[in-house]
Formats: C-alpha cells, structure tokens, sequence
C-alpha cells in the first residue's frame, strides 16, 4: 500500500480555492436572484399601478358622467317647474279675469233686475242671464282646461327627452 502525501499547505490552498469559487458563485447566484426578485417586483408594481389608475380614471369618469347626467336631470325638472309656474300665473290671471267679468255682469243684472217693472220681465231677464252665465262659465271652463293640458304637456317635455336620453344611455353596454 501507498500512501499518498498530502501537503498541508497545499490542501490548504484547494480547499481555500473552492471555498472562494463557491462563494464567488453563491455571491453570483444571490446577486442575480435579487436583480430578478427587484425586477419582478418593479413590473408588478408599475402593472399594479398602471391598473390602480386605469381604475382611478374609469371610476373619476362614471363619477364625472353621473355629476353631469344628474346635473342635466335637475336642469330638466327646473325648467319643466319654470313652465308649470308660469302657466299657473297665466291660469291663475285668466281665472281671476273671467272671475272679475262675472262680478260686473252681475252687477249690471241686479242694476237691470231693479229696473224690471213686472214678474214676466224679472223672470225673463233671469232667464237670459242664468243662460248666458252658464255658457260662459262652460267656454271658461274649456279655456282654463286646454290651458292647463298645455302647461302640464309643455312642462313634461324636457323631462321626457331626460327619460328618453337616460334610457338610451342605460341601455348601451358598459365600456370596459
């Protein structure tokens, strides 16, 4: 049997040697794990962010669409309560109007009535006048109709084109 020599200091040397090539590969190995590790990490953030803000920016446009639509809605209704207020005056104006000619028609009668001289004239002139009031209250009466049939048709007008608008949105599907 032989024995082979070993000289220490060289044994040493390879040892030395193989210890600083594992550590020159592990130091390559962590380096090139956490430059891949730190690039992963950087790409999910950015694709993280990049989402966050698409997100950000579609829920900014829903809010700002919504603000408008409801903004558009309330102008709607303003002007749908501007007609109804001013066909109310002009309801209200031609009522007080047929009112006051009723008034002085009957004043005019009972003056007419004071100056009957029997019962046939005092009823005849009744007669006349139950008739003709009862016809003018009855042309009035369609006068204040068709007036407030316009009012209430005119001041749905706006908001039915609303309605006809938010269905029209409502029913187109949702950009994604």
């Amino acid at each position: 049997m032989t024995t082979a020599t070993v000289n220490p200091a060289e044994a040493f040397k390879t040892i030395e040697t193989a210890v600083a090539s594992g550590k020159e590969h592990f130091e390559k190995f962590a380096k090139t794990s956490s430059e891949a590790a730190q690039k992963s990490y950087e790409q999910v953030m950015q694709v993280s962010q990049e989402n966050f803000q698409k997100a950000s920016d579609a829920t900014l446009k829903s809010y700002d669409d919504m603000v408008a639509l409801n903004k558009k809605n309330v102008d709607a209704l303003i002007q749908a309560s501007t007609i109804v207020a001013k066909g109310a005056e002009e309801l209200s104006k031609a009522a007080m109007a047929f009112q006051k000619a009723s008034m002085e028609n009957s004043v005019e009668m009972a003056k007419k009535f004071a100056t009957c001289k029997d019962a046939n004239e005092l009823v005849s002139l009744q007669s006349s006048f139950t008739k003709e009031s009862y016809e003018k209250l009855v042309s009035e009466a369609k006068k204040l109709s068709d007036m407030s049939n316009k009012v209430a048709t005119e001041a749905l007008a706006p908001i039915q084109v609303r309605i006809n608008e938010n269905m029209e949105k409502m029913s187109k599907p949702i950009a994604a």
